[in-house]
């Protein structure tokens, strides 16, 4: 029988639910479960780093952003067989299980890439960077949104909209307003139930107006993008 994981292993480390990761990642729910648990014959991709309870899943903030990282690649045509490959790979390079979260892909993403995957996919890798389609125009504006350790090189902070962050050590990772502990979604909320009154809001949890509309157009954005991904499904 599985055991509740201990509050040690979870603070500071931001924890998702499947659900909670897949819509602010912009997935499918079964894909993401699919990465984390496998199906079938087909070995998860992914192993998280909190403990299961029972049948549920929690990933930490580090997950989340290489499951994005492995998204924007799976979506341009890039095999899960080489992505898994590329993933072994990146992660012996910088002897961290978190491949895909390391400042270096940031800095250097065009040559890290193409020295981690073998040579059995490196074709279609070199296609996708040749041609820009990812590292210009997806990945490198989304790692620039992100905040690397000086110490260990790797993500600890997404901001994630416009004065909206996901930071793993304030509210378990979830997003809050910059400057803020207040969660974009209890501000969203409160707004919507108070007739739209952004001073009300405002003064009821000690933030700004403007603080109030960017938690209110971030969550906008985000049930858009849900929105879209199951007319697509």
């Amino acid at each position: 029988m599985s055991s509740v994981p201990k509050k040690e292993h979870m603070l500071g480390k931001g924890v998702y639910s499947l659900p909670e990761a897949a819509h602010l990642l912009g997935l499918a729910p079964r894909k993401l479960r699919t990465w984390f648990v496998g199906r079938g014959d087909q070995k998860p991709f992914f192993f998280a780093d909190h403990p299961r309870v029972g049948s549920d899943i929690a990933i930490s903030f580090r997950d989340l952003i290489d499951a994005y990282v492995a998204s924007q690649f799976r979506d341009r045509g890039l095999s899960l067989q080489s992505l898994r490959r590329i993933f072994a790979n990146l992660q012996s390079k910088f002897g961290d299980k978190h491949g895909f979260c390391h400042e270096t892909l940031k800095t250097d993403g065009h040559s890290v890439f193409l020295h981690a995957v073998d040579e059995e996919g490196k074709e279609k890798l070199v296609d996708l960077l040749d041609n820009q389609l990812i590292l210009t125009k997806v990945l490198l504006p989304f790692l620039s949104q992100l905040e690397f350790d000086p110490g260990t090189k790797l993500a600890y902070r997404w901001n994630v909209g416009e004065g909206i962050v996901v930071d793993p050590s304030i509210n378990f990772g979830k997003p809050v307003v910059v400057g803020s502990f207040v969660s974009a979604e209890i501000l969203a909320g409160a707004f919507e139930g108070n007739n739209r009154n952004a001073a009300n809001v405002a003064a009821w949890f000690n933030v700004s107006e403007a603080q109030v509309l960017d938690a209110v157009r971030f969550l906008k954005g985000l049930q858009a993008d849900h929105s879209s991904l199951r007319r697509a499904a």
